[in-house]
């Protein structure tokens, strides 16, 4: 029997660091950060267990509702790390902290998606999100006449939205702001199969269902590192913030499969490649050429995952290119509320040609990397 599907494997290679995050936060008193800047994340129910042992389970219990250090209630109850290691369940390590330890230590550590049985991995449907941005952004970029319409139509309502809101007053923002017009341009750009001719926009009419994308293979926890916020902005300077997340190191390679079933979908391999060369060429000319210092995304080179930005998440610059900077910053006060708004200085980003106008990066093993670079290579299967 003929097949209509074509199967590849694909393989993500982590240029940067990588984060996908679970919901969730290690706490201060779930990990220990040693001298050496090595984090030390327990297993709880094993730590629990072996301190039951010590008849030390009601104090452990006193200090979680109490809060505060894991090293510190160890160092005042005689415990050294050496004692517990066998409740370690992994170790990150990476050496560029710009906090003082001490300060560190106080700080949680975003999660990165873990599958039952504890191992990192990247769900299918943030991979599939990532190329669905790509697809649609070099879609519109290839065919401005299908799309140009657009333009119009979000600068209109977003003209419509300021004149009904007076900054003077009590500002309300608009979670659901361009909500249709978001619907539109996916609707000219993937609903067209025409299985509910009487609703064009019904998800049944949509090429993606025929694109099909698997979780990746399980990862391991030694390819996990900890990687703190670093803000890069337009001058080159660097502002460190305290958020830290665990990070998939540059050079894990991250394989999954993706199935094509060419009887509702029509992209191959091929065609995605150019696609992601033309989305992050874009990429590149409006956002990130105008950071001092920074490196391009290169050819082949996807964004993936939480920390990658704005930018890289929206179709906004593929729509509006050059002009992109002034309907940014009207989103990002239609759908903020005024205290954020002003507190991340987007009221600057005009007067900067730049929107966002900070670039998030992450340090590892001393190089300066922007978050979620990956090198996207495929294969038949």
């Amino acid at each position: 029997m003929k097949s209509y599907q074509d199967v590849y494997k694909v393989t993500l290679t982590a240029l940067s660091p990588v984060f996908i995050g679970s919901g969730r936060s290690i706490l201060k008193q779930e990990y220990l950060l040693d001298d050496a800047l090595t984090v030390h994340v327990f297993d709880l129910p094993l730590l629990y267990a072996e301190l039951k042992k010590r008849k030390l389970e009601r104090a452990y219990e006193e200090f979680l509702e109490r809060g505060g250090s894991l090293r510190d209630w160890m160092r005042s109850k005689g415990l050294s790390l050496r004692d517990l290691s066998g409740c370690v369940r992994y170790r990150l390590r990476n050496a560029d902290f710009t906090l003082g330890k001490d300060e560190y230590r106080s700080l949680e550590i975003l999660e990165f998606v873990k599958d039952p049985y504890g191992l990192p991995y990247v769900p299918g449907s943030s991979i599939k999100g990532m190329l669905r941005t790509v697809l649609l952004g070099s879609a519109i970029l290839a065919d401005p006449r299908e799309f140009g319409h657009f333009r119009d139509d979000i600068r209109r309502t977003l003209d419509e939205y300021i004149a009904r809101d007076d900054r003077n007053l009590k500002h309300r923002p608009d979670r659901r702001l361009l909500k249709r017009e978001a619907e539109e341009v996916e609707t000219t750009g993937f609903r067209t199969l025409g299985c509910d001719p009487q609703k064009r926009s019904n998800a049944v009419n949509d090429i993606l269902k025929g694109f099909i994308v698997s979780d990746s293979e399980p990862l391991s926890t030694d390819q996990l590192s900890v990687c703190q916020r670093i803000e890069l902005h337009k001058d080159g300077t660097e502002k460190m913030l305290n958020v830290t997340r665990e990070c998939l190191k540059p050079g894990t390679r991250i394989s999954f499969t993706l199935t094509v079933d060419r009887a509702v979908c029509g992209y191959s391999c091929e065609h995605i490649r150019k696609a992601v060369d033309t989305f992050g060429d874009a990429y590149n000319r409006y956002f990130v050429a105008k950071f001092t210092g920074a490196q391009p995304l290169g050819k082949g080179c996807v964004l993936l995952g939480g920390g990658c930005g704005y930018a890289s998440k929206t179709v906004t610059y593929p729509i509006f290119g050059e002009d992109g900077v002034p309907p940014v910053v009207d989103i990002f006060w239609g759908t903020m509320p005024e205290k954020i708004f002003f507190s991340h200085k987007h009221d600057l980003d005009e007067d900067n040609d730049l929107a966002p106008h900070i670039l998030k990066t992450a340090r590892y093993q001393g190089s300066l990397y922007q978050t979620g670079v990956c090198r996207i290579e495929f294969s038949a299967v």
